[in-house]
């Protein structure tokens, strides 16, 4: 059998993945079955050809609006297992498999160790929520402690990324743009910072390759790009329609998106032309953007908590400061604030999820809000130990990869696909929205823990066999 897979096979496997979407649409339990060995198949394999089948065999009932109402259909098997699950899952096994192999550097089998010991709070933490009866919750602590499995199998990834990167760009490109269009027409729905900003990118890297790619692929990307700026304009009308509208929105608010999304658009642009000219500045960025994550949000709640600041806001809004208001001192500030108590409560390193959940008679136990920071929600939520573990990985991944790109700008893929909207999200959805560490392809996973670790991992193979430093 060949290592990699080759281009034919893994179309059909893109197809195969689209009608098992189709069907799980309609029958959950058939297209399930049709789902998990796949998936498990193409988490095995590690190839970067996979990785646009993965993504389908990701969706399922809950992403068609016909069928949304419904929610999620899962297996439970002693935990709630879904497509996203049970791909963290194969892929943990997986990162077994190479650590005993010792197909890691010396760098990664470090953190290894250290993301290993996290797993004990994890497990005292879904020890204790079991027995006090938290069903649906009780094994989220050991499946956030999961997470970085994904990041580890990206490295085993980036193997194949020479050998498949052209067949990736084009079948991501396709997937994407499929996905935003019937998002557009109120078919589809699905949870994304990343989609938008990716498909801006490999729009770009097309247009600048465009004598390889030819003009069929130079017409998708404008249109794609076209498509994505519609749902940045309209996806909020449009999302309201779909559920009927919403009183809690005031008319001016109906049209445009939301600031998280918003803001990793326009960063992602920003990014698209600073990479290639700063690029000694590139390898600080992760850090500075945890300096203004921090410093924004301190700012926000004194302003909030000290009587000579407090601002007073409406929800009423009607104009964009009225908005930038509401949002970041009548909402942002409040959560921040509630986050930063649960963070000083204790217990402090191993976390009780009966502290972080309601009960109501009717739908039973419910998260309350998130504190909708990263950082907040890391440690605040998952206590001193694993919430630290977890938010020194997402740094570390993106110092890793910055380092890695600097060392790699004869090739614009990574640096024109791979890193501006993963790094976005790490900087805006990670201040504004919630923890960008998680297991989820199409929310924050892809672009921010795979891609990364592939940009890495090619690094590391091309130091290793001395094509650069």
């Amino acid at each position: 059998m060949s290592r990699f897979l080759s281009d034919s096979s893994a179309d059909k496997l893109l197809v195969y993945s689209l009608v098992a979407w189709a069907i799980s649409s309609v029958v959950p339990a058939i297209g399930m079955l049709m789902q998990f060995p796949v998936i498990a198949y193409l988490t095995w394999k590690a190839d970067i050809k996979g990785i646009p089948a993965l993504l389908l065999l990701m969706l399922g009932r809950s992403n068609i609006r016909y069928f949304a109402v419904g929610g999620q259909v899962v297996l439970r098997l002693g935990i709630t297992i879904s497509p996203v699950t049970f791909f963290t899952i194969v892929a943990f096994f997986v990162v077994i498999k190479n650590v005993i192999l010792r197909k890691y550097d010396g760098g990664s089998l470090a953190f290894i160790f250290v993301w290993a010991l996290s797993g004990i709070p994890a497990w005292i933490m879904s020890y204790d929520a079991k027995a006090w009866g938290l069903s649906g919750y009780w094994a989220n602590p050991i499946l956030d402690f999961l997470i970085p499995s994904v990041y580890f199998w990206g490295l085993a990834v980036a193997s194949s990324y020479e050998f498949g990167k052209e067949y990736f760009a084009k079948r991501l490109a396709l997937v994407l743009i499929m996905i935003e269009t019937l998002q557009c027409v109120r078919i589809v729905n699905v949870f994304t910072f990343s989609v938008s900003g990716l498909i801006i990118s490999l729009g770009c890297y097309f247009m600048r390759k465009r004598q390889r790619f030819g003009n069929a692929w130079k017409f998708l990307s404008c249109a794609g790009v076209i498509i994505s700026l519609l749902l940045l304009t309209f996806g909020r009308r449009i999302g309201l329609e779909a559920e009927g509208g919403s009183i809690s929105v005031a008319s001016a608010d109906e049209y445009g998106s939301t600031f998280s999304r918003m803001g990793v658009y326009a960063l992602v642009i920003i990014f698209l032309f600073w990479f290639r000219h700063h690029f000694f500045l590139n390898r600080y960025l992760p850090i500075l953007m945890v300096v203004a994550n921090l410093a924004f949000v301190n700012y926000a709640v004194n302003t909030q908590t000290n009587e000579g600041t407090r601002r007073d806001v409406t929800f009423q809004y009607e104009t964009l400061k009225e908005r930038i208001n509401a949002k970041l001192f009548g909402d942002r500030a409040s959560v921040w604030a509630m986050g930063w108590e649960e963070m000083r409560t204790p217990p402090y390193f191993i976390k009780d999820l009966r502290a972080f959940l309601s009960f109501d008679e009717k739908t039973g136990y419910r998260f309350r809000v998130l504190p909708h920071n990263q950082f907040l929600t890391l440690l605040g939520r998952h206590g001193w130990w694993l919430g630290l573990t977890l938010a020194i990985f997402i740094i570390w991944i993106w110092i890793r990869a910055m380092k890695a790109v600097y060392y790699c700008m004869d090739d614009p893929f990574l640096y024109t696909v791979f890193v501006p909207t993963g790094l976005a999200v790490y900087a805006v959805v990670g201040t504004t929205g919630q923890s960008v560490v998680s297991s989820a392809l199409w929310s924050n996973s892809l672009a921010c823990i795979i891609m990364p670790a592939i940009v890495y991992g090619v690094w590391r193979g091309q130091r290793k066999i001395g094509v650069v430093k």
